[in-house]
């Protein structure tokens, strides 16, 4: 089955060795390597029994594995709930 979501964000760059960003202490990552990274991600959430349509939530900051849970997330067809807030209640 096709997702042309992650197919037009980041499965086009598969192989790609241009520059993709550069983390908080200086190294860069690769198109090709971030997706990588993205793909480990995507199936350590296949090993834990998340499936298409499942939904995920997260409190992370803005950074480079947030992007990359959101890629893997993208992959695998599950939705990516980010949680902004500084505090959570858990109940």
């Amino acid at each position: 089955m096709s997702n042309p979501l992650y197919d037009n964000l980041f499965g086009k760059y598969l192989d790609a060795r241009t520059s993709f960003i550069e983390t908080s202490d200086g190294k860069v990552i690769t198109h090709g390597g971030f997706v990588a990274m993205a793909a480990r991600l995507a199936n350590v959430f296949k090993s834990m029994g998340l499936k298409k349509r499942d939904r995920i939530a997260i409190q992370v900051e803005k950074s480079v594995t947030a992007l990359c849970i959101y890629a893997a997330c993208v992959q695998s067809g599950i939705v990516f709930l980010q949680n902004k807030n500084r505090k959570m209640n858990y109940e």
